[in-house]
């Protein structure tokens, strides 16, 4: 007796395949707003602990923001953010805006010092805050760079504490990786050629 073999094929999953989503992505333009509203409150707001958490999540969004609108727009750059890859971490775009020229070496050390600052909170295993002798002199690293008040003394010529310095650095340098991000955005870089994108204003 001769087996009947079927002729049915094999089922294919009615549910369109998708891509899988990446895990670590840049943020969206509303996303951005969110999280500088966030950054905002925390910074003036927030304990110790949400201040320096959100500050370094902020930082590491507005970098991944930045890094986005200037590479090459393609599958393979979205990937460099995600995780296991090369743009996975804090350190790492850090590193890269200012090896590609798009932060200073003032703002590349400050970001830096936010980091470890963020790391040095998220990895206590104590409830730790500014008094901390650590975090102080971590504080005490962060740089004003250039800036001047309106009576033309330098700002680190005030007494200011530690948590005040931190809010005001990290608002530098949020809103000037920001402001590059925004300038980068107006251009494209396509097959080694700058082209300016054009965009209509809203209305």
């Amino acid at each position: 007796m001769k087996t009947v073999r079927s002729r049915l094929k094999p089922q294919r999953s009615s549910a369109v395949s998708k891509k899988p989503k990446r895990l670590r992505e840049p943020l969206s333009e509303e996303g951005i707003f969110n999280s500088g509203e966030a950054l905002r409150e925390a910074l003036q707001n927030g304990s110790d602990l949400a201040c320096v958490l959100i500050a370094g999540a902020a930082i590491e969004n507005a970098l991944m923001v930045l890094l986005e609108n200037f590479l090459v727009d393609c599958p393979e750059s979205k990937n460099l953010f995600d995780i296991k890859h090369e743009l996975d971490s804090f350190s790492s775009c850090n590193k890269m805006a200012f090896c590609l020229g798009l932060t200073c070496r003032e703002s590349f050390e400050n970001i830096k010092m936010i980091g470890t600052t963020r790391n040095k909170f998220a990895h206590s295993h104590v409830p730790i805050d500014f008094t901390n002798s650590d975090v102080i002199g971590l504080c005490g690293t962060l740089a004003f760079h250039d800036l001047t008040d309106h009576e033309g003394e330098g700002v680190e010529q005030h007494a200011i504490t530690p948590r005040a310095k931190f809010h005001i650095i990290v608002n530098l340098e949020w809103a000037s990786v920001m402001c590059i991000a925004g300038l980068a955005k107006n251009y494209q870089l396509q097959e080694h050629k700058w082209v300016r994108v054009l965009r209509r204003p809203k209305t």
